[in-house]
């Protein structure tokens, strides 16, 4: 099973009351857990801290995602139940892939404070950091990312008519294509 870790929208926060029915809602009828949460924004390196929650994907998807209580969010995080728990953003604007983040890791609350990215559980007193690794990446992840790549340098290649960029580009998907020949071809 997979979770969603998610923010409500700003303009909930800013009215009290909102702010109150929303959580109750969340916490009380969806059992979100809730937790606290650091990260950096996208393209400004900005730190922000809120309040965050965490939901099974089915509950998220079912109840949450396209109400007006999330609607202005850039993205939402999706962690695997596995051992591993893969970490992947999830954006709202389909025209942004998904990215594999890593791993979570939880690690003691130095560390975290030093990463300057995580997600704290109050009731356990426990902090979480992604941890990228590539060597922990779902296989199916690893696949489809290595398979843009080689998309994205052939298109680029082809664009701007470099040669040895093109074959660059058919060794890689050649290598995508036999790692993920069937066994019995």
């Amino acid at each position: 099973m997979t979770h969603v870790i998610f923010a409500v929208d700003t303009r909930i926060h800013r009215d009290i009351v909102e702010a109150k029915k929303v959580s109750n809602w969340l916490i009380g009828t969806l059992g979100a857990k809730v937790l606290l949460g650091a990260y950096k924004m996208r393209g400004t390196g900005v730190a922000v801290t809120e309040l965050s929650f965490l939901l099974p994907e089915n509950v998220f998807d079912g109840y949450v995602n396209g109400t007006g209580i999330v609607s202005k969010q850039e993205s939402f995080l999706y962690v695997s139940e596995c051992n591993k728990q893969y970490a992947t953003l999830k954006f709202t604007d389909k025209s942004i892939p998904d990215e594999y983040l890593g791993c979570l890791k939880r690690v003691g609350r130095d560390e975290a404070m030093e990463k300057g990215e995580y997600s704290y559980d109050p009731i356990t007193k426990q902090f979480f950091i992604v941890v990228a690794n590539s060597q922990n990446e779902a296989p199916a992840e690893r696949a489809a990312r290595e398979l843009w790549q080689a998309v994205d340098l052939t298109l680029n290649a082809i664009k701007y008519g470099s040669v040895s960029s093109l074959a660059s580009a058919a060794e890689k998907l050649t290598k995508i294509r036999d790692e993920q020949r069937p066994r019995w071809l």
